[in-house]
């Protein structure tokens, strides 16, 4: 795949939702429970940027990990929102067919939601991600 030079538009979201940081105090376990094996600490939620007002959602992906085709799309000529979070160790790959592909590092700490718009003409596109199982994502395309 080719990459259209020019063609992404970066735009950081600024504000999180439903990440506040903020632990369940838990009282210490008891000699029986630190006995017994824990469960894992449920991972953060995956918040993506809000939808933009006046667009329509053409593809959307809940949390998941590893590589996978988010299907084919047919966008008007325009500015295409390209929406996603990601969290854990390695690089998140969206590519878009002919409006190119944009590579973003993932953080441990914190699944920071982020936005990029691409300059597309009005012609389908094979939309995919690769990300190593060590990532967990989720993505959303708008128009």
């Amino acid at each position: 795949m080719r990459p259209t030079a020019g063609a992404l538009i970066a735009v950081t979201v600024l504000g999180m939702s439903g990440c506040s940081g903020d632990k369940d105090p838990s009282p210490a376990p008891s000699a029986s429970a630190a006995a017994s094996t824990s469960p894992a600490a449920s991972p953060k939620p995956l918040a993506l940027p809000d939808l933009i007002e006046g667009t329509t959602v053409l593809s959307e992906v809940p949390p998941t990990k590893g590589d996978r085709s988010v299907g084919t799309i047919t966008p008007k000529a325009g500015v295409l929102w390209v929406s996603f979070a990601c969290q854990g160790t390695g690089d998140l790959v969206v590519s878009a067919g002919a409006a190119g592909k944009f590579t973003h590092p993932c953080k441990t700490d914190s699944p920071d939601p982020e936005r990029n718009g691409v300059e597309v003409t009005a012609t389908a596109l094979d939309v995919t991600v690769s990300a190593p199982q060590t990532i967990r994502w989720s993505l959303r395309i708008q128009q």
